[in-house]
């Protein structure tokens, strides 16, 4: 291999055994423990090296765990799947599981250690759980006291863009604003307008998302968000079939700004010719993507031989939640990841960029862990890249808006929020730059570092940048901007944003006079117009007295 070359080391202990130590000469490697007894590491190879692994035997310490049979219920210990009887012992740092049942008529009182009292979670039939970490002898006491039925009242927040409904566990409907009685089981049932996806669900300030549903313990109000989603629709194809790589994707509900892998898989005996993303078309077997709208994607393959791996070195990424990679070989990055010609071994980066409000929290290279590293040497064949996004702070970048003449510029999230100059952005949020110029004057230039979005007038953060505009002398301001009234983008497809008086009444009226729709501008005169619902044409834009035409495509 290559001098310099930094090797991935993985020692796997026998069972009752541990590492020792991985020594190269004089040197001992640092290595970091795992699960199941593996231990990795990196060594950089700058010259000849002989490495010795030892183990030893494993210590145990234990401990021992007490507990008497409450009064009024049950009480049990486990540590994993395994029973934990009253005085036995186990591994000493040991996480147990604990679990109380009610009788009938009772609930919990507490779980005490000593003085400090465990907290327990109350789940569905009286029954409690919690967790403890047994470091020292330990003696459990539960206490149950007996229960006053308790009604509280669980309520419906409204939501735009879709509706929540709640049930019992039994399946009997809860009306909004019902009194229902502590301990019951909640479930939340969503169903968000079309071209919308269930983003946040919360019982009072507890995200319930994943489980959707929550037990009755306070009065309750149950709040949904709804965000705009798209449909990936991926069309059967002859001689082969097109895959989405994402894990957890549902392609009848894909966020926006979603970066999406899909794969062309041909048939034994033929090879891709032409792969369909929309509009969009590539010879490459994987691709990726953002979502900006609904799409269909199919495959075209011919008869031949494919791009056999053993020819070359498929770098296959599998993600999980939401952010981008990218592999970078002697200073070229790759994000569409072709069959590369490498040397076998060759090392290479991944450079990772998590979407808004995620962060990295998993990846591995060929099934090895690589989140500190994040390097790995390519082998023969498919290399496999795994990434795991959660939901985080993430990676933040710094928007700066320049000084300009004969005008200004604003910048606003796609909320409508307004992001002051300086401000530290999420990756992955995309701006809109609205533009004020001074009378007799119109913008002529809007640049994002070196990027002309003049038409567009937004842009997608991915680094600290600086939006910079060039106002000219117009000769005579445009119609709208000559009555303060400012639409933008127009023609418009997703969204408009509009400008104008404080708390204006704004409504969009088609040609033949119906509104389709209405809304009060907000203390700063500014409204957004989601325009999911809204048919293609030609509109008139109304607010307080003042009109202007509006084409939505």
């Amino acid at each position: 291999m290559d001098k310099g070359s930094t090797l991935s080391l993985t020692a796997v202990a026998d069972e009752g055994y541990e590492l020792d130590k991985v020594m190269a000469g004089e040197i001992s490697v640092a290595m970091t423990a795992g699960a199941d007894r593996t231990y990795t590491g990196t060594y950089q190879a700058d010259a000849n090296v002989t490495f010795v692994v030892t183990f030893k035997e494993k210590v145990i310490e234990t401990v021992t765990i007490n507990y008497a049979a409450p009064d009024h219920g049950a009480f049990t210990v486990k540590n994993g799947e395994a029973d934990v009887a009253n005085g036995s012992t186990v591994e000493k740092g040991s996480t147990l599981s604990l679990t109380a049942v009610a009788n009938e008529g009772y609930k919990l009182d507490k779980v005490m250690v000593g003085q400090t009292e465990v907290t327990m979670t109350l789940g569905s039939d009286r029954t409690y759980t919690g967790t403890y970490k047994a470091d020292a002898d330990v003696t459990f006491v539960a206490t149950f006291k007996a229960h006053s039925s308790q009604m509280f009242t669980v309520t419906i927040k409204e939501s735009d863009n879709g509706v929540i409904t709640l049930k019992k566990k039994g399946g009997e409907d809860i009306a909004s604003g019902a009194q229902v009685e502590e301990g019951i089981v909640v479930s939340v049932v969503s169903t968000p307008n079309e071209g919308y996806i269930l983003k946040e669900l919360k019982a009072n300030e507890e995200d319930i998302l994943a489980s959707k549903e929550f037990v009755v313990s306070a009065n309750t109000e149950v709040s949904a968000v709804f965000s705009r989603g798209y449909k990936i629709t991926l069309k059967e194809c002859e001689n082969g079939k097109v895959v989405i790589l994402n894990k957890g994707i549902d392609p009848n509900a894909v966020p926006k700004q979603t970066i999406l892998f899909v794969r062309a898989i041909p048939d034994a005996g033929y090879r891709l010719k032409t792969l369909h993303i929309g509009q969009l078309s590539s010879a490459k077997e994987i691709y990726s993507f953002y979502v900006s709208k609904s799409l269909e994607i199919y495959a075209e393959f011919e008869q031949g031989e494919p791009a056999a791996p053993e020819d070359g070195f498929l770098l296959e990424p599998e993600i999980e939640g939401q952010g981008a990679i990218a592999i970078e070989v002697d200073g070229e990055e790759y994000n569409r990841f072709p069959v590369l010609d490498l040397d076998e071994d060759k090392s290479c980066a991944i450079r990772v960029t998590p979407a808004a409000g995620w962060k990295l929290a998993e990846l591995t290279a060929n099934g090895v862990d690589v989140l500190e590293v994040k390097t790995f040497k390519v082998k023969l064949g498919e290399n496999k890249i795994f990434a795991k996004f959660i939901p985080g702070e993430g990676t933040k970048y710094t928007v700066t808006i320049a000084p300009t003449e004969n005008g200004t510029i604003a910048l606003k999230d796609r909320t409508g929020k307004d992001i002051a100059s300086g401000s530290q952005v999420f990756a992955g949020t995309e701006l809109v730059v609205v533009d004020t110029p001074a009378d007799k004057y119109k913008l002529d230039k809007l640049m994002v570092g070196e990027e002309d979005i003049t038409r567009t007038k937004k842009f997608v953060v991915n680094a600290d940048v600086t939006v910079r505009a060039v106002f000219v002398n117009d000769g005579a301001s445009e119609t709208v901007a000559a009555f303060g009234l400012r639409v933008y983008p127009n023609p418009a497809s997703d969204y408009v944003l509009v400008q104008g008086e404080a708390l204006a009444n704004v409504q969009l009226i088609s040609l033949d006079g119906r509104v389709v729709f209405a809304t009060l501008a907000d203390a700063e005169g500014f409204v957004r117009i989601d325009l999911a619902s809204i048919a293609n044409g030609t509109y008139v834009l109304v607010v307080n007295d003042k009109a202007t035409k509006l084409v939505v495509k």
